[in-house]
């Protein structure tokens, strides 16, 4: 089940998310912008009971006043909740399979597995970190620079512990409060 549910999600949000067409109702082919300006439009008139998934809008009222604000995600970056679970699923399976223990890995040096596992998970991470830093998926910049962040984290978190897994001289204070911070904004955040 944990491994088909990132791919279902994926399904079910891709067939939810609405699509906009590429031509105005006059025939006229919409530009890159009127398509994201037409995509917030539909996105605050979804009705659509997965919508939570892919849409982010949030309604606030306070004395009569309601407030209406988008933290969604942009158009063709709905499915991103899922891409994101996936690229989660990925870590667990890499520090699952990549063990020294694991009866695959058994008969070679317990020294080595670790390192090729730390460096699996700090290719991986980076690659995330990229895709985050080059592609925003979010409409607001402060939820990108927040998922940026984040991201950093998990790319800082894998390179002290490939630092750890090598042996460095003075590894010491990596394996200490350096690494647990790291830890504990991702449990965090």
């Amino acid at each position: 089940m944990t491994v088909w549910f990132p791919i279902t999600l994926h399904r079910v949000i891709r067939q939810s998310v609405p699509k906009v067409d590429r031509f105005t109702e006059l025939g006229r082919p919409r530009s890159s912008i009127d398509m994201d300006r037409q995509y917030q439009r539909l996105l605050t008139r979804d009705q659509n009971p997965f919508a939570f998934l892919y849409n982010g809008t949030r309604r606030a009222s306070s004395s009569g006043i309601t407030i209406t604000f988008s933290l969604g995600f942009r158009r063709d970056w709905g499915t991103y909740e899922s891409t994101y679970l996936f690229a989660k699923l990925s870590t667990l399976v890499i520090v699952a399979i990549v063990d020294p223990d694991n009866c695959l890995f058994r008969s070679l040096s317990r020294s080595v597995v670790p390192i090729v596992r730390q460096v699996l998970l700090l290719v991986s991470t980076i690659g995330f970190f990229l895709a985050q830093c080059f592609l925003a998926p979010f409409v607001d910049p402060v939820n990108n620079a927040n998922e940026w962040t984040s991201r950093l984290n998990y790319v800082a978190t894998a390179a002290i512990a490939l630092g750890v897994a090598l042996d460095i001289p003075r590894k010491e204070i990596l394996n200490t409060y350096v690494l647990y911070v790291f830890v504990l904004h991702h449990i965090c955040v």
